[in-house]
């Protein structure tokens, strides 16, 4: 067995990479002098149509003080004008083409260097402390991150130069996986945090996203998390950021992901896109005068299938990383984990297999309606049905005919063989979500409200403050119910069926968390 490990993405090494993300990021601010000289001078400077990044730095900029735009305009308009942009000089921005449209020349990934460790260099960039229990898992399937918490070591000055009293935080970024796939990480609040040594710990945790295993095909394998830091009420930065991160993420999966034959440093991509992340946003805060938060990174590396974090166990325990913006600092602490096969294969939707026992054809079915022509079109032939595993939170409903009729069963979780009366007699089937069920009398009486996964707080308890006594809880979930709004207070958690909450809590649930169980 070998043991994961965990650095954070450094200095870009290969020269023709480093190059090509120079150039790349150099664009990117390009399109930011274009807005600013847009701003001072509209009709010489025309903004291309569309969802551009011109147009997302223009937001930006009028989001922030007067004084500030103004003397930013000041600033650009000459280099614009001169076609002195730092790194795309002769640049003629007077054009309404996109400046990533117009620069595409300039983008060229020449030869990569082979010797291991010249692409992207990586710093020991997580301190743990200490490690929770954990399970032994026989095949891991996927590696999730997720956040434990956020400490704020020092608080924002705020943009008047004075304590402001408090930063209402959020995080987002990027996911790249071992195939060279970006997924992006919607904005996740964190919360306020009003004084220095403020520290939120989040129960249940927050995700970060998962990402498959599988995914790619030689070992060894990389897979990294790009986060941000941003301050909500830093006018419309939030906002820019996610355009930013798109931008950058296409570029550069357009000029490195078919052109890499090396599957091991496919890290290069997670690698350039940080880079790239991180020039823009220091001119950001050179040229734009806006401390803002530069990105967090975390790689993963596996040597083999059987590999593990330190010690052979399946989650890294509490890591931690600090970074610095609006003259503040913060601290994040994140844990990762490895999920169980059978829990990966499932997640959002079901399996059905030809045979018992998990065995012969397996399809896998999101979730949906399925008639029998629908089942075919997917390799699910008429009555073949022997075995199924349904996904935390799901249920799936079996028709003997098709079109949703006849003799109907449900089924849940992992089903290993379908009973005689069962087994290869479903003709068409619906997978769909399961819900939580609060009610406001005992053993499922009264009033009641359906919940997905999610916060609710009690403005969005429709049948009232301090009214539940009973809880439905279907498989691969987990309810917490909290005494007082805002997810404070006493709470009891609950994984099963519940007629009766308890003399303790019977009536007095203000807010509740519903989440997968795994």
């Amino acid at each position: 067995m070998s043991e994961a490990r965990i650095s954070r993405l450094s200095q870009i090494q290969d020269p023709a990479l480093r190059s090509f993300t120079e150039s790349l990021a150099s664009g990117v601010c390009a399109a930011g002098f274009k807005a600013a000289a847009h701003h001072a001078n509209p009709k010489q400077f025309a903004l291309p149509a569309g969802d551009t990044l011109e147009r997302a730095f223009l937001d930006y900029l009028r989001s922030r003080p007067l004084a500030v735009q103004q003397k930013i305009a000041a600033k650009a308009l000459p280099i614009v004008t001169n076609k002195q942009i730092p790194g795309m000089e002769g640049l003629d921005l007077s054009s309404a083409t996109p400046v990533l449209d117009q620069i595409t020349t300039r983008l060229k990934l020449g030869a990569l260097t082979t010797a291991a460790g010249s692409r992207v260099a990586r710093e020991g960039a997580v301190i743990e402390e200490g490690a929770p229990g954990f399970r032994r898992q026989d095949a891991p399937d996927m590696i999730r991150m997720e956040i434990l918490a956020v400490k704020c070591v020092d608080e924002s000055a705020g943009f008047a130069g004075t304590e402001s009293g408090t930063d209402e935080m959020a995080i987002g970024g990027l996911m790249i996986d071992a195939a060279g796939n970006v997924t992006k990480i919607a904005q996740i609040k964190l919360g306020d945090f009003g004084k220095d040594g403020a520290k939120r710990t989040y129960n249940p945790v927050i995700s970060l996203g998962t990402m498959d295993l599988r995914s790619g095909t030689a070992w060894p394998k990389t897979f990294s998390w790009i986060l941000n830091l941003v301050e909500l009420d830093n006018g419309a930065f939030p906002a820019f950021l996610e355009k930013v991160y798109k931008f950058a993420k296409d570029k550069v999966l357009e000029f490195t992901k078919n052109k890499i034959e090396d599957k091991s440093f496919l890290e290069i991509i997670a690698g350039a896109i940080a880079a790239v992340l991180d020039k823009v946003l220091g001119w950001v805060k050179e040229w734009w005068e806006d401390d803002v938060f530069k990105p967090m990174t975390f790689a993963f590396d596996f040597d083999s299938a059987d590999a593990r974090f330190a010690n052979g166990k399946s989650e890294t325990g509490p890591m931690w990383q600090e970074i610095r913006g609006h003259d503040a600092t913060y601290r994040l602490y994140v844990n990762a984990k490895l999920a169980l096969a059978s829990e990966a294969a499932a997640a959002g939707g079901a399996i059905v297999y030809d045979d018992a026992n998990y065995l012969g054809k397996a399809v896998k079915l999101p979730v949906g309606h399925y008639t029998a022509a629908q089942l075919q079109a997917r390799g699910v032939a008429n009555d073949t049905i022997s075995s199924v595993k349904v996904g935390a939170g799901l249920r799936m409903i079996g028709y003997q005919d098709d079109n949703f009729a006849g003799m109907m069963w449900m089924y849940t979780g992992a089903q290993h063989h379908l009973t005689a009366g069962m087994s290869n007699k479903i003709s068409s089937l619906v997978i769909e979500p399961v819900y939580v069920m609060l009610f406001k009398d005992a053993n499922y009486r009264g009033e009641s409200q359906a919940f997905g996964p999610g916060r609710y707080d009690v403005a969005q308890l429709k049948i009232g403050n301090d009214q539940a006594s009973s809880v439905l809880v279907p498989p691969g979930y987990k309810v917490t119910l909290y005494r007082d709004a805002g997810f404070k207070g006493a709470k009891k958690v609950l994984t099963a069926d519940t007629t009766y909450v308890g003399a303790d809590f019977d009536n007095v649930t203000s807010s509740l968390i519903v989440e997968l169980a795994w």
